[in-house]
């Protein structure tokens, strides 16, 4: 897998996730989504996605998780919030690039 990755140069490269820099691999793409929607200017959009995956969905899935299937599968709420969140967030940001390319200047 490859990704986007802007040198010191400021230019645009390709890299793989594991040679990029201390933290900068780990940023999800929920992560990705809140600086993006920051970027365009849609701060609603990016608190949605926060407070979403921190509190709403990994808190439900904390809880429910454990009841329904054992204390096990307390492992899964993140993951599942994740891909939860991360649906969302590619959803919301299609819909979003989408609007702005109708936006006449």
């Amino acid at each position: 897998m490859l990704t986007h990755f802007a040198d010191r140069k400021n230019t645009l490269r390709l890299v793989k996730p594991e040679k990029l820099p201390g933290k900068l691999r780990e940023i999800s793409v929920t992560g990705f989504s809140t600086y993006y929607f920051q970027a365009i200017m849609k701060p609603g959009a990016a608190f949605i996605v926060s407070v979403t995956r921190g509190l709403i969905v990994s808190g439900a899935l904390i809880m429910i998780l454990p009841m329904l299937a054992g204390a096990s599968a307390l492992w899964f709420a993140m993951p599942v919030t994740e891909l939860l969140v991360a649906l969302y967030a590619a959803w919301v940001m299609r819909r979003e690039t989408a609007a702005l390319g109708s936006v006449r200047a």
